[in-house]
C-alpha cells in the first residue's frame, strides 16, 4: 500500500539529455517520493554558499576520466560549508524535486561513457520521535543509474559558450544572489567550463564587492585541470597589481 511504501530516489538530467560536451554543465532533477502519511522529512536545502551540499554523493563508472573538482579543497583545513537557505518538507506520492549540478561533485576529463548513480542522506524518519532538522540519522536512497556520454568540447563551443556568459554578466554587473535563473545558469557555465580564458574572467571576479560570483568564482578555479593553474595565478597577479582591484578573502585564500 502506498502507506508502508518505502521512500525512494530516481534522477535524470533535466532536459532528459544523454549527450554532454566536457566542461558542459550538466543540471540533474533528483525526485523523491513516499508514503502519504509524513512518515519521511526531507531537507530541501539545494544552495550552500560553499558551493556545495553534504547530502549528496556520486558514484561513476569506470573510475578513470573524471575526478571530484573540490577533493583537495574540501580535504584541506580552509574547506567549509558554508550554510545556505534551509526548508524542510514531506515526502508523499507526489515528487519532491531537488536541482543541483552534477559538475560540483564529478569533472569529467576524457571523453567516455559513464555511469552515475546518486545516493542522498537527505531523508529521515520522524517516526523516530525526531526530524532531521532535530538530529535524526538520515536514510541513505540510492538511485536509479543514468548512463551519460561525453564527448570532447571544440574550441568553437567553448568561445560561444564564453561569449553568452560575459553577455550574461555585461547585462547583470553586480550580482546579488537573487538573479535571474539565466544569470545563476551562466555563473555556474562559468564555473564548470574549464578553459584559459575562463578562469582568466574567474580571476577577474575574485572581488570583494561581488560576494555572489566571488564565491562561485573562487571554487570555479580551486576546481580547475592542474595545467590551467599557472594560467589562473597569472590572471589573479595581474588583478593584484591592479591598485583598484578590491581583493577578496577569498582571493588570498586560492592564491
Amino acid at each position: 500500500s502506498t502507506e508502508d511504501a518505502s521512500p525512494r530516489l530516481q534522477f535524470r538530467t533535466a532536459e532528459g539529455r544523454t549527450l554532454y560536451r566536457i566542461g558542459e554543465r550538466i543540471p540533474l532533477e533528483l525526485s523523491f517520493t513516499g508514503p502519504e502519511n509524513k512518515r519521511f522529512e526531507i531537507n530541501m536545502a539545494s544552495y550552500d554558499r560553499s558551493g556545495r551540499m553534504g547530502y549528496e554523493e556520486f558514484n561513476v563508472a569506470p573510475a578513470a576520466g573524471w575526478t571530484d573538482p573540490l577533493h583537495v579543497y574540501f580535504g584541506s583545513s580552509s574547506g567549509f560549508m558554508g550554510g545556505g537557505l534551509t526548508g524542510f518538507g514531506s515526502l508523499s506520492a507526489k515528487p519532491t524535486v531537488i536541482n543541483l549540478n552534477l559538475n560540483e561533485w564529478v569533472r569529467f576529463d576524457q571523453a567516455g561513457t559513464y555511469t552515475v548513480i546518486v545516493v542522498s542522506h537527505r531523508v529521515s524518519d520522524v517516526s523516530t520521535g525526531r526530524g532531521s532538522r532535530f538530529g535524526a540519522p538520515s536514510l541513505s536512497l540510492t538511485s536509479n543509474p543514468i548512463q551519460l556520454r561525453v564527448i570532447p568540447a571544440t574550441k568553437a563551443w567553448e568561445r560561444a559558450k564564453l561569449s553568452s556568459i560575459m553577455k550574461e554578466l555585461e547585462e547583470n554587473p553586480k550580482p546579488t544572489g537573487i538573479e535571474p535563473d539565466s544569470l545563476k545558469g551562466a555563473i555556474a557555465d562559468l564555473r564548470f567550463l574549464g578553459t584559459a580564458a575562463a578562469a582568466r574572467l574567474m580571476a577577474q571576479h575574485l572581488r570583494e564587492d561581488e560576494p555572489t560570483l566571488m564565491y562561485e568564482c573562487a571554487l570555479g578555479l580551486d576546481g580547475l585541470r592542474e595545467k590551467l593553474h599557472p594560467i589562473a595565478l597569472a590572471a589573479m597577479n595581474r588583478m593584484i597589481d591592479d591598485s583598484r582591484f578590491p581583493v577578496s578573502s577569498w582571493f588570498l585564500k586560492i592564491g
